[in-house]
């Protein structure tokens, strides 16, 4: 088992895998085996992840790609006192990201955080495709709906936003598959003298251009699940 430095973490921007934006601002979940996002009339999404590689814990945003916002935006909410993971002392990235990132290297190097690719590119790669697994966090309850349970899509950009920081807040609290003794490591990590991010973020700090969207193999609806199948595909590819 590969064990994971607990000051680094990683810093992923990738489009949102079937999902996109409808013309009312919706969050629009797409049968990926059936078509593709262009020819659902969908504007596409950015996914800001922040990622605990230790302790596979997150930090995500789902950003209109027409419209994206600074990654100092991003990493000042991700390291707030609200969310509570605290500054590390490396960010880890993929290459795309830090081509178009040099506004946002001076406002890191000014708080003491290394930037650089990542050492393990499989690594990355791999907490890079459980960030995108959105199928079910989307619909998590809301704080503020939270009495009402699971909210189906479509849904609105922020209220999509406001349950995938519930869900992701859900599973910092009670991390998987934790032995005791990592549990106890754990808590130990969230109790520690904790950074907090004070720095006022920059208005546009990076070029997002560089990320590109993956092209999509041929529908195959011969592959679909049947109508009256109970279980939705649209948020597992």
């Amino acid at each position: 088992m590969k064990i994971y430095d607990i000051e680094s973490q990683y810093l992923t921007v990738a489009y949102a895998k079937g999902f996109g934006l409808d013309p009312m601002d919706r969050v629009v979940a797409y049968d990926r085996l059936l078509s593709s996002r262009e020819e659902t009339g969908l504007r596409p999404l950015l996914l800001y992840s922040l990622i605990v590689p230790a302790y596979s814990l997150y930090v995500r945003l789902l950003v209109n790609r027409d419209a994206p916002i600074s990654l100092s935006v991003f990493l000042r909410h991700a390291w707030s006192q609200t969310v509570c993971l605290g500054m590390p002392m490396k960010l880890e990235t993929k290459q795309a990201v830090l081509d178009g990132c040099s506004g946002v290297l001076r406002w890191l190097d000014k708080q003491g955080i290394e930037i650089g690719t990542a050492s393990s590119t499989r690594s990355i790669d791999a907490f890079a495709r459980s960030a995108l697994d959105l199928g079910f966090a989307l619909t998590w309850p809301a704080q503020k709906d939270r009495s009402h349970g699971r909210r189906e899509l479509p849904r609105k950009l922020d209220d999509c936003n406001a349950a995938l920081q519930a869900y992701d807040s859900f599973k910092r609290s009670i991390p998987a598959d934790m032995t005791s003794t990592g549990e106890l490591t754990y808590r130990a990590w969230m109790a520690r003298d904790i950074r907090f991010c004070s720095e006022e973020p920059l208005d546009d700090d990076w070029d997002c251009s560089g990320i590109k969207e993956p092209a999509q193999k041929r529908p195959r609806p011969e592959l679909a699940l049947d109508s009256g199948n109970l279980v939705s595909i649209s948020g597992l590819f």
